[in-house]
């Protein structure tokens, strides 16, 4: 039996995907899994622990924290993939551009990516903040921004890796447009280490986007944001510890999630 033997998925993946399909659909679907609205507040039921009728009990307001859990996932995963998807495609241009355009542009590209690389990916992000303003367009952009050497970095090195390789060099002896070279053959086989990168990072957007937003740098209140319900709560982590619990578990499963599925199609295309 010739081939490649099909790997299946673990349980721990499994469990994953399956954590990861409930938080997006609880953000595209949240009356699915709640029927109240995050906003309404009840000045007569501020502070209630996890009881029957509140699940993850109420906030300072009396707002019912489970909902603003659930409606917080769109939000949050709005920034984080949106994040995502900007740092990919500037990560992808600055890669190809390095990888492909000769050595004139790999050293000057690669040398922007090192100073870029040398600040901290959150600081970044906060510098960008002060130039554009804060708000959950501008938290996308700023995380956007600050993930995109990475994807630079390792866009690059399977760029060099893989035009050397045999049938891109039999390609371009019969003459085929460097362009053509690029998308037919080069991205392509780019694509599995690209990914995994993706669904680990996103995680971590997600976690940038809940600091910014507990900075008071994300979305305006009273949208229910993951990382602003952090904050409301900390005022109250010893007589209300639901309200720090359960948004931080939520941020918790995206990022150990992501990483889960992101190892596993790391092993996978290798």
């Amino acid at each position: 039996m010739s081939g490649r033997t099909r790997r299946s998925w673990s349980p721990a993946t499994l469990a994953a995907v399956a954590t990861l399909v409930t938080i997006v659909l609880a953000a595209v679907w949240p009356e699915l899994l709640t029927h109240r609205a995050p906003d309404p507040t009840d000045l007569g039921a501020t502070l209630q622990p996890p009881n029957g009728e509140h699940l993850f009990g109420t906030d300072r307001l009396g707002r019912d924290v489970y909902s603003r859990v659930v409606h917080g996932a769109r939000l949050s995963l709005l920034i984080g993939l949106g994040a995502t998807a900007l740092g990919l495609s500037l990560g992808t241009l600055l890669g190809v551009f390095a990888g492909a355009g000769g050595r004139w542009a790999d050293g000057v590209t690669m040398r922007l990516i090192d100073v870029l690389f040398a600040v901290p990916e959150l600081l970044v992000a906060l510098l960008a903040i002060a130039v554009f303003g804060s708000g959950t367009a501008n938290v996308v952009i700023a995380i956007g921004l600050a993930s995109a050497p990475s994807y630079a970095r390792l866009i690059r090195s399977q760029v060099l890796t893989v035009r050397e390789s045999e049938f891109v060099q039999a390609a371009r002896t019969v003459g085929r447009h460097p362009l053509h070279l690029i998308v037919r053959h080069v991205m392509p086989n780019t694509l599995g280490p690209v990914l995994a990168l993706a669904a680990v990072s996103a995680g971590g957007a997600v976690v940038a986007g809940s600091a910014l937003s507990y900075l008071g740098l994300g979305p305006p209140p009273p949208a229910p944001d993951w990382g602003s319900m952090l904050a409301d709560g900390q005022s109250f982590l010893q007589t209300a510890w639901w309200l720090v619990l359960f948004p931080g578990l939520a941020i918790a499963a995206v990022v150990i999630s992501a990483s889960v599925v992101g190892r596993s199609l790391r092993t996978r295309s290798t």
